[in-house]
């Protein structure tokens, strides 16, 4: 499974987004719309979606700020 660039969590609407940051050269169809057909194939995938939330509470609980922050 190819990995986005980031995630984002939008704590005002409990969303969660995909970031994926391109170069203008790369073209549309060939490139980007293939990265995003695998990252929604995959996001599908329960395995997948409990590797995503396992690596974003890693990250939340190493930050004694965020992690605070998540928890209010």
């Amino acid at each position: 499974m190819h990995a986005p660039d980031g995630y984002l969590i939008d704590f005002s609407d409990n969303s969660l987004w995909v970031v994926e940051v391109e170069l203008s050269k790369h073209p549309l169809e060939r490139h980007l719309v293939v990265q995003l057909n695998t990252f929604m194939g995959g996001i599908k995938s329960i395995e997948a979606q409990n590797k995503i939330v396992k690596s974003i509470y890693l990250v939340i609980e190493a930050d004694p700020f965020l992690d605070a922050f998540v928890k209010t």
